[in-house]
């Protein structure tokens, strides 16, 4: 008898791991449901564990951490090496993959299914962009397919037109009458009358990516100054040349003469005659203007160079920053997600709105650091100009009495 019974729970056990063995799936949903059934017990006791060990819980979001960092880099190695060799495998991975669909079509629903319950937008986004290829790849076939389908309609209903029109009457006559006011308009503004091309779809998308790529490329100095040039001056557009010219013209006119410059020419000219007072005053406040230039144009350069630092060192702080929140984020994201199914709402999936909320936080760090060094490069600007007006006034006030002498 006893060691009989001392041998039931271990039989016990051993069909209990058969049976899990066996049924994965119906494993996996019972847990699924026991989750979903005690979310708020679960929550309780791995809240209480984590205040009862809260050394060890650090210790465990440290260890998961980095497991994590570690599969995500041998994923993106993995990722790296297969992009490598797929050049080389491509033609015999189609062919498997075409022989696989073939002898396992159920399988292939089944995974397709799936994928559409999991991903329900990137699904309907590839199945969209994979139609498109496929009406690009074939445009002529299926525009003639189209073509002889309208030709059959029409046959077959030769009155479906006068049928349309006469259910659509007011509506067309409204649309005749609309488009009769803008050629008149444009007759009485001397515009030309509107001409509009039809192109096929591939074109148009072609065409709206060009323009996307043009009017967000950003452009240089030169560039800058040319489209500038053309919006002061439009008769530019219709010479050649006409935007460098103008450029020119403009720059000779904005072009501010120095106090060493104006010296010179009053001085060879023999105009009027400049005082020994007056001389030296001018210089002095184009030297001080040179001075102010020169520390303004040290400072954009250390803002600029600080900015970029900031910019480039966000992978850092993420990384700081993961390490020390993301258990914490994680946590409320889940406690977030047990409310949300308590009022009915879906449940978030907690890897993604984890990483979302971390890059909300990091983004808000850098935020705050480009901030605070505006603050900063203002303060150095508003000391060079504080330092640089009194001696410009003093200069001006020389001046005058140099005048009057």
């Amino acid at each position: 008898m006893s060691s009989n019974s001392g041998r039931d729970p271990e039989r016990k056990r051993e069909a209990y791991r058969r049976w899990r063995r066996e049924n994965p799936e119906k494993v996996v949903e019972y847990r699924r449901r026991y989750v979903q059934e005690h979310a708020e017990h679960i929550a309780a006791l791995n809240r209480a564990w984590r205040e009862a060990n809260l050394d060890r819980s650090r210790e465990l979001n440290r260890l998961s951490a980095r497991r994590q960092a570690k599969r995500r880099r041998q994923r993106e190695a993995r990722n790296a090496r297969a992009r490598e060799r797929y050049p080389e495998i491509r033609d015999a991975a189609i062919e498997r993959a075409r022989r696989f669909r073939e002898e396992h079509p159920e399988r292939v629903r089944e995974y397709q299914r799936r994928y559409k319950e999991r991903h329900p937008a990137r699904a309907r986004q590839n199945a969209a962009a994979a139609s498109q290829r496929y009406r690009d790849a074939h445009a002529d076939e299926l525009r003639e397919r189209q073509r002889v389908a309208a030709a059959e309609r029409r046959r077959a209903d030769p009155d479906a037109f006068k049928e349309w029109y006469a259910r659509n009457r007011e509506a067309q006559r409204a649309r005749g009458r609309e488009s009769a006011r803008l050629r008149a308009r444009l007759k009485v503004l001397g515009l030309p009358a509107r001409h509009i091309q039809g192109i096929y779809a591939a074109e148009r998308r072609a065409n709206d990516a060009a323009s996307d790529e043009f009017f967000q490329r950003r452009r240089s100095l030169d560039e800058r100054a040319k489209i500038a040039t053309e919006s002061s001056n439009p008769g530019a557009l219709e010479i050649p040349g006409a935007v460098d010219k103008r450029r020119r013209q403009i720059s000779r006119v904005n072009v501010t003469v120095t106090a060493k410059e104006r010296i010179r020419r009053a001085t060879v000219s023999g105009e009027h005659r400049l005082r020994t007072a007056e001389v030296a005053a001018e210089l002095k406040q184009e030297k001080a203007r040179e001075r102010r230039t020169s520390d303004l144009e040290r400072i954009k350069h250390g803002h600029e160079a600080a900015r970029q630092k900031i910019l480039d060192s966000r992978p850092e702080i993420y990384e700081y920053h993961r390490r020390r929140r993301e258990a914490q984020i994680r946590e409320e994201v889940r406690m977030d997600s047990v409310a949300r199914q308590y009022r009915g709402l879906p449940a978030y999936q907690v890897g993604r709105e984890t990483a979302e909320r971390m890059d909300a936080e990091v983004a808000g760090i850098v935020r705050a650091r480009l901030e605070a060094l505006k603050e900063r490069t203002l303060s150095k600007v508003d000391r060079v100009l504080e330092r640089y007006e009194p001696v410009a006034t003093r200069q001006t006030a020389s001046s005058r009495e140099a005048a009057r002498l």
